[in-house]
């Protein structure tokens, strides 16, 4: 029971009674602020105490029949026996009002309890794996270890107790294997893993181990380690994506995953610079290889996107390095090989799927280095054949061969890939311009068409056109005009609006599916707008410098004019201005 100590003087006088005895009254010191003081009640069923005293007296337990009852007796007579002989009269008294502090819930207490247990073994794991213990020691302690990280509260221990440095330190001396798979499941959760350049330099040297002596019993215990980290992810509700088959467990590939994660979450421009100085954006470059493996293929490319984001000092050593390897070599090779796979593949297969996401990708990395970098865009724009294998890309590929949920992806990676390449580079303009083209049709026809006929068709003008025109309008409930138009009312349901008069007939499941079916037009409808914003763009500064094709292109258009696309541009300028901002757009609308 809590009661207030509440006094008007500075010094307040109190007696303690005890089972019948009375002790000498004694000073005590009373609070500046109210605060609580807990006295026991030792029976359960006792009545409410009553306030006592004046406004300087502290309220005390009654002494009613049940608090004379055995136990409490029993239990003071103990407190007296046990402390009278090492405590002093005055001593005696400030025992009964005492007050006991920051009492710890039970869940506080087993999370402290959690903490120290990940704490103790984290410390015995790090002392077997320091100094000249045997090799087989560490691996064992390694293998712990990675057990161990199988738990995402070990796991988040580590980083908030700034543990990671120590852990990189204990794993040098590992075996490889078991050394990345720590790694790799520290990497795997949502909050990254802080990384340093000491350590940076472990995932540098288990990155270059891609053959390893065979130890059948290590690369079991790790896979079991794999399956149950699997397990336990997967009955949280979480799909883990892993590709990699026992026999394809390497340092080098485990690595090369970590690294994705890592990279994905990174803002620290320290970091990616230090893979150039490591030698880990070379050893990527070189991997010639892995052409052919498009999973590894594709770790590389994300972590290229990741590294060359806005990092001008990676992106100048990826276009120059090896007289332009990656661009000459690597990237329009693989994107000739891509176009070639893909074209003799059945619609829909799965390894079309694959190579359209490797695409992707690699639009990615180009999009990166050629981001506001004329010498990259006029590299890129003197390998023979690459600028009509972009603009294919989007009117060919994507819309034959991609699947309806990267369709979208596609289409802004290329037309956004093809904006960079001639945005600044007026040869790469001359050039595209001239370019012929494989264009897909939505009946199904494959035909050729020069560059500007090609993305006006593939953009379908007019479907363009009403796009723009809804755009307008708000996707609101409409009352419906008129009882008897029902072929209005049919159209407006058809365009993805909901007829108000019929909400009040339905019931919450049709209601809900009805909404969800006009947003999802709603989102066709903003795909639709922001490809044909992208093309309009791309349009745009084709004909810098260009004028003399502007007839050609206003021919195609409606009435003659480049009003329909100068507004659809100035919707998707303040869609940008709101998001990133931009710069290049603005130019576009003066030449219009």
């Amino acid at each position: 029971m809590w009661v207030n100590e509440t006094s008007s003087h500075s010094v307040l006088h109190q007696s303690v009674v005890l089972d019948g005895y009375t002790l000498a009254p004694t000073k005590i010191t009373a609070p500046k602020e109210r605060r609580p003081v807990y006295q026991h009640k030792w029976a359960e069923d006792d009545d409410e105490e009553d306030e006592t005293g004046a406004s300087g007296d502290v309220r005390s337990t009654s002494n009613s029949s049940s608090c004379a009852s055995s136990v409490p007796q029993v239990r003071n007579a103990f407190v007296c026996l046990y402390f009278s002989d090492i405590l002093s009269p005055n001593e005696m008294n400030l025992l009964w009002l005492f007050r006991v502090k920051r009492i710890k819930e039970a869940h506080q207490c087993l999370e402290s309890g959690e903490q120290d247990d990940f704490k103790q073994d984290i410390e015995y794991i790090l002392s077997t794996m320091k100094g000249q213990a045997p090799v087989n020691i560490k691996c064992l302690s390694t293998l712990s270890l990675a057990r161990k990280c199988i738990s995402s509260e070990f796991r988040q221990f580590l980083r908030s107790e700034g543990l990671m440095s120590n852990v990189f330190k204990g794993l040098a001396d590992s075996f490889a294997l078991c050394a990345a798979t720590v790694i790799y499941l520290m990497s795997r959760d949502f909050i990254s893993m802080q990384v340093d350049a000491q350590s940076l330099r472990l995932l540098s040297q288990l990155l270059r181990i891609e053959k390893m002596e065979q130890n059948d019993e290590q690369k079991k215990n790790v896979w079991e380690i794999f399956k149950t980290y699997i397990e336990r992810m997967e009955s949280t509700g979480k799909k883990i994506a892993f590709d990699l088959t026992k026999e394809q467990l390497t340092p080098s590939s485990l690595i090369l995953e970590a690294l994705v994660f890592v990279l994905a979450r990174c803002t620290d421009e320290n970091l990616k610079t230090e893979l150039l100085n490591l030698g880990i954006l070379q050893w990527i470059v070189g991997k010639e290889e892995t052409i052919q493996q498009l999973v590894i293929l594709e770790r590389c490319f994300r972590i290229l996107e990741s590294s060359t984001l806005f990092h001008k000092k990676n992106q100048a050593f990826l276009i120059s390095h090896r007289g332009s390897a990656l661009i000459q070599m690597l990237i329009f090779r693989l994107m000739t090989i891509i176009h070639d796979t893909i074209s003799n593949c059945a619609v829909g297969s799965q390894l079309a799927r694959s190579h359209i996401a490797c695409l992707s990708l690699m639009a990615r990395v180009l999009m990166n280095l050629s981001h506001e970098n004329e010498l990259c865009c006029t590299k890129l724009g003197q390998v023979p054949g690459f600028l009509p294998l972009c603009l294919s890309s989007y009117t060919f590929l994507a819309p034959k061969f991609a699947p309806e949920d990267k369709k979208f992806d596609l289409y802004v990676m290329m037309t956004s890939l093809c904006v960079n390449l001639v945005e600044r580079c007026n040869s790469n303009r001359r050039k595209l311009i001239e370019t012929t083209v494989k264009v897909h049709a939505d009946n199904g026809e494959d035909t050729e068409h020069k560059a500007l006929d090609a993305l006006l068709f593939t953009v379908h003008e007019a479907k363009a056109r009403n796009i723009d025109e809804d755009l307008d309008k708000d996707l609101a409930f409409e009352e419906p005009a008129d009882d008897d138009n029902n072929d209005t009312d049919e159209e407006c349901r058809d365009d993805g609006r909901l007829d108000r008069a019929k909400l009040n007939d339905m019931n919450e499941s049709e209601m809900l599916q009805a909404v969800q079916n006009a947003m999802s037009k709603a989102s066709a409808h903003m795909e639709d707008s922001v490809v044909a914003s992208y093309v309009a763009l791309l349009i745009g500064c084709l004909l810098q410098q260009n004028e003399g094709h502007a007839a050609i292109v206003r021919s195609h258009l409606q009435g003659g004019s480049f009003a329909t696309m100068i507004d659809q541009l100035q919707r998707f300028l303040d869609f940008m201005k709101i998001a990133v901002g931009s710069d290049a757009i603005v130019v576009i609308f003066d030449l219009f």
